[in-house]
């Protein structure tokens, strides 16, 4: 062990010996000019623990050592040591106060993302779990993974149930969206970043946040990052760096997702754009940055950042930007330039999930369309259901171009539903008839009248909606050329119902996992999307009795050949609001109308699979193959009245 006089000594000597380059020194890791130490002494006491080079020519030498000699003395691999020594040398806050109440500590989020990384995604989140943060939440977004991802997380979480929230997406959407979508699930006043073949320091929280407690003009804190090769366990320079300042290792007030919106929806570089809206709008010294690394970043094939990098023959990797990440680039910082937009605008720009792209972007960089058709959402609701309504409005709104709400038997308008150009109201008291649900439908006839193409989209007021929830319905949609009714809530019923309640089985669209589409007979029009070139007219007054608008969407179709399709997805993409259910519901008047809604089946009868054969037939043969194989086997041979108990789970 050096004593501090013995420490000089060395310093000195290998100052002398011509090994050791100060200006090199300093200039390859700026974080010692930060601390004002002596260079020299730096490198005896921490730098060589952590990996570093003193000079230049000591670094090429290094790079011809064979790759067990280049690993750290203890034993342990390279990217451990390294980033021991990095904390071991920090001159920061990396303790908690001596006085300290636990309850004074703001609850830190850590969000990730997830696609097909069941390799690597255990240990990931293993890292954040086992942070030494006190008040620690991590929310995980699985962008529709197909292998076991979603199986191990779902495991993780039933380990961790107290700190761990996942989400997953209904339609592969990209990095940036799923990590929107975790950011807006999240609970904390503060969030941060990892990736899901990374791995973060268990102090990497503690010291990220210290700042932020200690100065509250600051928005964000950011450290560094160091690469590693994950089948040797060895840091990988980056040019002439071990480590560097990192985007993903981001700590930041959850307020600014509120403030000035989430990442843009592209599938590269939109954490460069957000971090640079952040300094945009808040100021450069509003983010500290940290001289310390906590973050250990997996170097692989088909990362994100894998289009920036190119090997070197001493093993490092040199770093630079790509013609369209350059492009993208340009396109954000021109939004920049013009000083006027305020923070909200930059809100209404960027949701979690936006209808649009923000602007052009090459094909590469795009994840939205920007040929979209508009949606016009429609719900009705009940005086009851007010906070739901409230709520199932914000989620909704952002992901339709326009939203009409009818409100039935309220006294009032509610205030949030007031002053807003993308909301129409209608009360019940503005009608003779007594609407009801069916009242869902009341605009599609005059939407039809303008010519131009839409999705008309159905909703509940009781049911928590997922934040892609509209881009996976007219995905799905897409998928069958525009040909076919989408939901969730799907029921088949049999051939000749005598009961309606007893004589189906159902898809249900909160308890039931889908891994393909299903035809039915009968989608929930809480829903419900389809495109308006199915129907030439849908016109509730028509129906009539209120309430019963299921049972009047699918004699609809029924007339038309047109198919029904409960779509793929995972058990609770949609989900119940918590609490105890309300004793009185649309659904339990239905059961008292039981007679009255089988003698209107009964115009529609067969039912069963005689009548989405019926729908198949009617449709072009390719489609029509595709749909016949979304039915069981022998589908004409397949009775529902001799198997729908079978199903009824």
């Amino acid at each position: 062990m050096n004593t501090p006089d013995t420490l000089k000594e060395t310093a000195e000597k290998i100052r002398m010996s011509g090994d050791f380059d100060a200006e090199w020194y300093l200039k390859t890791y700026p974080d010692v000019v930060t601390l004002g130490v002596d260079p020299a002494e730096h490198y005896l006491k921490y730098g060589k623990m952590m990996g570093r080079q003193p000079g230049p020519e000591e670094r090429q030498q290094e790079a011809s050592r064979p790759a067990k000699e280049r690993q750290a003395d203890d034993g342990k691999p390279e990217i451990d040591s390294f980033i021991a020594g990095s904390l071991a040398a920090y001159g920061g806050k990396k303790a908690f106060p001596s006085i300290v109440s636990l309850d004074d500590l703001p609850l830190v989020s850590v969000v990730m993302t997830a696609f097909d990384c069941a390799d690597t995604i255990e240990r990931a989140v293993l890292s954040l779990v086992m942070q030494s943060w006190p008040k620690i939440e991590v929310v995980v977004c699985d962008d529709r993974s197909r292998d076991e991802t979603w199986n191990i997380l779902q495991t993780l979480r039933r380990r961790s149930p107290s700190i761990m929230k996942i989400v997953r997406l209904g339609t592969n959407s990209g990095t940036y969206i799923a990590k929107n979508v975790a950011a807006a699930e999240a609970s904390g006043d503060i969030v941060m970043f990892q990736d899901s073949d990374d791995y973060s320091h268990p102090d990497r929280v503690l010291v990220s946040v210290l700042p932020l407690l200690a100065q509250p003009e600051l928005i964000g804190t950011r450290t560094q990052y160091a690469r590693f090769d994950p089948h040797t366990g060895r840091v990988i320079r980056v040019g002439d760096l071990m480590s560097k300042l990192g985007l993903i290792t981001l700590a930041v007030r959850a307020r600014a997702f509120r403030e000035v919106g989430y990442f843009d929806a592209v599938r590269k570089a939109g954490d460069d754009e957000w971090f640079q809206r952040l300094r945009h709008l808040y100021g450069r010294a509003a983010v500290a940055d940290l001289g310390v690394t906590l973050y250990a970043a997996e170097l692989r094939q088909g990362s994100l950042a894998s289009d920036m990098m190119s090997r070197r023959d001493d093993g490092s990797v040199r770093q630079s930007s790509s013609s369209e990440r350059h492009a993208y680039v340009e396109t954000f910082q021109k939004r920049f330039a013009d000083k006027s937009r305020p923070r909200s605008w930059y809100r209404a720009t960027f949701p979690p999930v936006p209808k649009a792209p923000a602007a052009a972007y090459s094909p590469s960089l795009q994840v939205l369309s920007d040929t979209r058709i508009p949606v016009f959402a429609n719900l009705c609701s009940i005086p009851s259901r007010i906070t739901k309504l409230e709520q199932v409005v914000g989620r909704i709104l952002p992901q339709v171009d326009h939203l009409t709400v009818y409100l039935d038997k309220y006294e009032a308008v509610p205030e949030f539903l007031t002053a807003n150009p993308g909301i129409t109201v209608r009360r019940s008291a503005e009608f003779d008839t007594d609407f009801r649900d069916n009242a869902k439908f009341l605009d599609f006839d005059e939407r039809k009248k303008s010519g131009t193409p839409f999705h008309y989209l159905t909703l509940d007021d009781d049911i928590v909606y997922p934040h892609d929830y509209v881009r996976t319905l007219v995905d799905r949609l897409g998928a069958f050329d525009n040909r076919v009714i989408a939901g969730v809530h799907g029921v088949v019923c049999v051939e000749q119902p005598s009961a309606y309640f007893r004589n189906r089985f159902i898809y249900h669209y909160h308890k039931d996992a889908l891994t393909a589409p299903r035809l039915v007979n009968n989608l929930g029009t809480g829903t419900v999307c389809f495109h308006d070139s199915l129907f030439d007219t849908l016109n509730p007054r028509r129906w009539p009795l209120g309430g019963m608008v299921d049972i009047f969407l699918s004699l609809e179709a029924r007339r038309r050949n047109i198919p029904m399709l409960a779509i793929d997805r995972h058990v609770g993409w949609l989900r119940d609001f918590e609490g105890a259910p309300e004793m009185t519901t649309l659904y339990s008047e239905m059961h008292d109308k039981e007679r009255i809604m089988l003698d209107h089946l009964d115009t529609g009868t067969p039912w069963g699979y005689v009548s989405m054969l019926d729908a198949v037939a009617a449709q072009p043969a390719p489609l029509a193959r595709r749909l016949r194989g979304l039915l069981p086997a022998f589908p004409e041979a397949v009775s529902v009245i001799d198997s729908f108990n079978r199903m009824r789970g």
